[in-house]
């Protein structure tokens, strides 16, 4: 497994499938969607080495991330269960709440007031509810779910059940580690140099990471499908490596500068306790990245397994444009949600239903309660 830590040097743009045309504003998306540095490393081996994919064959097996990199520091999107309470109501940054708790999952059995004819969701048994206490500073009166990125530390307390160890270090705002930059364009008639019509202006939002923000995105490849070009890993590495290390991502192929090494994502999850789950009847799962589903037109939660209740954002639109695949658009739910099942995964990490097409979507972390 190779990974790629990947600077950009100029603003981002995401783009979230949704149609885009002159007169109307554009706003990327954040985080990027896996495929997206997927196909960008790829491309290096397409144009530099002939490297072609006709499907027969897989050249890369998986793909995690790209997730969040400050000294040295992984970041994640943060559970969507995650709630702050905070004694600055104005306040954007984080170290002004100094208090969090987590949702809960409060069942529907024997419950006097929730009742599931009240949804469509059959096998629906939980509703997650926010229990407070008192508190004698009365802060608990601003409180709002977090939407921001939890550090690798943080995540590990959130999964083990440790919340109140997470520190407001262990959480960043949206705000603390990119900004949007708007940039207006006009269309001109090449010729005349003049407007070319009158809906010819438009409006994009692109992303720039704050100072010190990096890219960590980890490939593992297909050794065995990619033998006629590289004889092993340190090979594969070393052509990687070569100068100059550039990437071409996003929209508008923007520059970005990578490193590599020989480096294994899982082994970042070897200290997470995950408990035995012989006898446990309900499990907490969290994605690390979208989860992306293939039937169109259908509740997204029937598709997965066991499903008994959970958090999630609002739907992204996910879309790829390849010349093997062609152009597909999808509805996908949001990294960092949330859901509890009554069936275990045997592994801690899981991508749960990947589709091919979307490759590193659908990546899941999964504990006993």
């Amino acid at each position: 497994m190779i990974k790629f830590t990947i600077t950009p040097e100029d603003v981002l743009f995401f783009g979230d499938a949704k149609p885009f045309n002159r007169g109307n504003d554009g706003k990327s998306i954040f985080p990027p969607l896996p495929n997206t540095f997927a196909s960008s490393i790829f491309a290096k081996l397409y144009y530099h080495k002939d490297i072609k994919y006709d499907g027969s064959r897989q050249l890369i097996k998986n793909v995690y991330g790209p997730f969040l990199q400050k000294d040295g520091e992984l970041y994640f999107q943060a559970p969507k269960d995650i709630f702050v309470y905070s004694k600055n109501k104005d306040s954007n940054s984080c170290e002004s709440e100094n208090k969090l708790s987590v949702l809960e999952p409060l069942f529907v059995e024997g419950n006097r007031i929730l009742k599931r004819c009240k949804t469509d969701m059959e096998s629906l048994s939980c509703f997650m509810w926010l229990f407070e206490k008192k508190d004698k500073d009365k802060i608990n009166k601003d409180k709002k779910s977090f939407d921001g990125f939890i550090s690798l530390n943080g995540l590990q307390k959130w999964y083990e059940g440790k919340f109140s160890d997470i520190t407001p270090e262990d959480l960043l705002r949206k705000s603390s580690v990119y900004r949007e930059e708007v940039r207006t364009g006009i269309k001109i008639n090449d010729e005349s140099g003049t407007t070319e019509s009158e809906d010819g202006l438009f409006r994009v939002s692109f992303v720039r990471l704050c100072r010190g923000f990096e890219f960590a995105f980890w490939v593992d490849f297909d050794l065995e499908n990619l033998k006629d070009y590289f004889r092993d890993e340190k090979e594969l590495l070393k052509f990687f490596d070569e100068k100059p290390r550039l990437l071409k991502i996003g929209g508008e192929s923007k520059t970005a500068l990578y490193r590599c090494e020989i480096d294994d994502f899982k082994l970042k999850f070897k200290d997470f306790k995950k408990e035995a789950g012989e006898d446990k009847k309900l499990f907490k799962h969290v994605f690390l990245t979208p989860f992306i589903f293939d039937e169109a037109n259908k509740n997204i939660l029937k598709l997965i397994d066991g499903f008994k209740g959970g958090v999630t954002g609002k739907y992204i639109i996910a879309g790829i444009n390849s010349k093997s695949i062609g152009t597909k658009t999808v509805r996908a739910m949001p990294a960092g949600s949330v859901i509890y099942t009554d069936t275990n995964r045997a592994q801690l990490l899981t991508f749960e239903k990947q589709r091919s097409d979307f490759i590193g979507s659908n990546l899941m972390l999964t504990n006993a309660i």
